[in-house]
């Protein structure tokens, strides 16, 4: 037969390990509900494209961040694809993510994915850049997997719908001798950074990612695009500030 214990009864070793544990729990339903202070739903903002081929792409999911960026995931297929998405995107600006691809066809298949980005506030001069990585898995079996560009490089970073960037203009290709081989590839410029020097912005930044997939294989691209504005040189602040104490100065002289 157990009977419990009233607190007053307890000694002091365990009076402790009882305030402790306690303790920790408290502290972790607080670190609980601040992690998902920084997590909140949201919507796109008016204007952003997120489309394969000429299909507009509805996230199953999109999420505000700590950081004023926000995340966009989602799955969504058609009659000869699937494509699985997990995007950050940010106003000022950049666009980031993870994209999945499989040509559920029985014939290689060209694809297109765009990504668009209204930004705010406009950028008088720019730095970019920008990176993309692959990997391609021979996803049906056939011991063999490929992945080209169609006209032009793979990956396209545009600024005010003009390209400014080409990246991958090599294709992948892998041959095995069991099911599943892969291959992998990457090309990156001006990151980190950005350090390319670019035009104004004023309207929007975007990523374009065009290619042809092999019969029943899948694709894995890691993408990113980045625009900030061109800082000013570190002087120029203080140079400034001379510049309007010497002119105060000069005028006070004159009064006097």
């Amino acid at each position: 037969m157990f009977r419990s214990l009233d607190k007053n009864e307890l000694g002091p070793f365990m009076k402790a390990i009882i305030s402790t544990f306690t303790g920790c729990v408290g502290v972790a339903v607080m670190l609980t509900a601040s992690s998902g202070a920084f997590a909140q739903e949201a919507t796109l903002p008016p204007g952003t494209v997120l489309r394969f081929n000429s299909t507009n792409l509805t996230s199953d999911v999109t999420t505000a961040n700590a950081d004023g960026s926000i995340t966009t995931e989602g799955e969504q297929g058609g009659a000869n694809w699937s494509l699985v998405w997990d995007i950050t995107l940010k106003q000022d600006p950049f666009i980031a993510g993870t994209l999945t691809v499989r040509n559920i066809s029985t014939i290689a298949r060209d694809f297109n994915i765009t990504l668009s980005l209204p930004i705010t506030p406009p950028l008088s001069s720019s730095l970019y850049g920008g990176s993309l990585s692959a990997t391609l898995t021979d996803t049906n079996g056939d011991l063999s997997a490929s992945l080209q560009p169609i006209s032009t490089p793979i990956y396209r970073g545009t600024i005010d719908g003009s390209t400014t960037l080409q990246l991958f203009a090599i294709g992948l290709n892998c041959f095995g001798s069991s099911a599943g081989c892969t291959a992998t590839g990457s090309d990156s410029s001006g990151l980190p950074g950005p350090t390319l020097a670019g035009p104004a912005v004023n309207s929007s930044i975007g990523t374009l990612l065009s290619f042809n997939l092999s019969a029943g294989d899948t694709v894995v691209f890691n993408t990113r695009f980045d625009v900030v504005p061109v800082p000013l040189p570190a002087a120029l602040p203080l140079f400034s500030m001379g510049l309007i104490g010497l002119l105060g100065l000069r005028r006070k002289t004159k009064v006097s």
